[in-house]
């Protein structure tokens, strides 16, 4: 089953989403690790975009795939509570209820200094 969620996040302390490896921690491995941790099984994630270092995520939109069967809540809740303070799981979807994540429109929130460029 394909599961998505929203993922907030204070990037302070994170070198960006991606998982970089030894790069330092990132807010891809913290999620994948919690949700691991939740299907007890190694799981990962595809994120809808991507930060930097510092940067801050606001209703990220992640999905994973899994044969481990939980509720949607279930998955949020689990995951959230083995996650660093910095970073929470907002909503729960599973792939039979949800929009295709892959294709929706984005909704765009534009800066002072993006509408410059």
């Amino acid at each position: 089953m394909r599961y998505a969620l929203g993922v907030e996040y204070d990037g302070s302390d994170f070198r960006g989403w991606q998982n970089l490896g030894e790069g330092g921690p990132s807010v891809q491995a913290s999620l994948e690790q919690a949700l691991s941790s939740v299907a007890d099984a190694p799981l990962q994630v595809v994120c809808a975009g991507r930060t930097d270092a510092g940067v801050h995520g606001q209703c990220q939109v992640v999905h994973f795939d899994t044969d481990v069967v939980r509720d949607p809540r279930a998955w949020m809740l689990g995951t959230t509570t083995r996650l660093p303070r910095s970073i929470a799981v907002r909503w729960p979807g599973d792939r039979t209820t949800s929009p295709d994540w892959t294709s929706s429109p984005r909704r765009r929130t534009w800066s002072p200094l993006e509408a410059a460029r």
